[in-house]
């Protein structure tokens, strides 16, 4: 497992990976929510790599 910081390139896959988890542990309007942070909000922000894919 990798530890790296957001790339913007990263958006589309986080976006992918909340659908996975909604509505189990995401109501449906935290996606643009989370799209909107990543845009505009986001400071310092970390994703995980396994085996070279975006996992979370």
């Amino acid at each position: 497992m990798k530890i790296r910081p957001y790339i913007p390139e990263d958006k589309d896959k986080l976006l992918q990976i909340i659908r996975t988890n909604t509505p189990t542990y995401f109501a449906p309007e935290e996606e643009a929510d989370f799209a909107d942070y990543l845009e505009r909000e986001r400071e310092e922000y970390f994703v995980i790599e396994s085996g070279g894919e975006l996992v979370g």
